[in-house]
């Protein structure tokens, strides 16, 4: 899909949902926020309940609906005032995958980072903190189910990230429970 396809929504209350090639994650629904060359932002909504935002790379949608459906349900919303909470993150726009990373590294950020593949390779999911980015590897500090720092960090070719999340549930309630990183290395 070209950028251009998706410009159209950008900023605007207008519910979409997006086709992906992952088997892991195929669709995203929600409202476009920003739309650059490389890939897009989307405040991601299940039902009627906020995900938070994701960063998916333009070349990885593969579909995109806005129809009758999309109206319905931006009607629902405006009904249970639930459109009044789509806001833009507070985040700079940037078309660069490695500036954005960049941008959460400098502000500390944790995130989603992910990696999905099309065939029997198994999917990486990793959350926590970019610690470093250097020849082209997101360097991350994670942190575990149990609410713990990992030892070790993980590195993750940023060619291979297909999908990056922030400011999610899953991720806001962790952070609340997770020790000072400084504490716990």
């Amino acid at each position: 899909m070209k950028s251009t396809n998706l410009k159209m929504f950008e900023g605007k209350l207008t519910k979409v949902r997006l086709e992906r090639k992952y088997p892991s994650g195929i669709y995203s629904n929600g409202f476009v926020h920003f739309v650059g060359n490389e890939s897009i932002i989307l405040q991601q909504y299940h039902d009627f309940y906020c995900e938070g935002y994701c960063v998916l790379r333009v070349e990885d949608i593969i579909g995109l609906r806005s129809s009758e459906y999309e109206r319905f349900f931006e009607k629902m919303f405006k009904d249970e005032d639930l459109l009044s909470k789509v806001s833009a993150p507070s985040i700079p726009p940037v078309d660069s995958l490695m500036d954005l990373l960049e941008y959460f590294k400098d502000n500390e950020t944790n995130i989603v980072v992910e990696c999905e593949f099309e065939g029997e390779e198994e999917d990486v999911f990793s959350c926590g903190k970019v610690s470093g980015i250097e020849n082209e590897i997101i360097w991350i500090k994670e942190f575990n189910a149990l609410g713990e720092w990992e030892d070790e960090e993980v590195g993750v070719e940023l060619e291979s990230v297909t999908k990056l999340q922030f400011d999610t549930p899953y991720i806001n309630v962790f952070a609340k429970h997770l020790p000072d990183i400084k504490k716990s290395t």
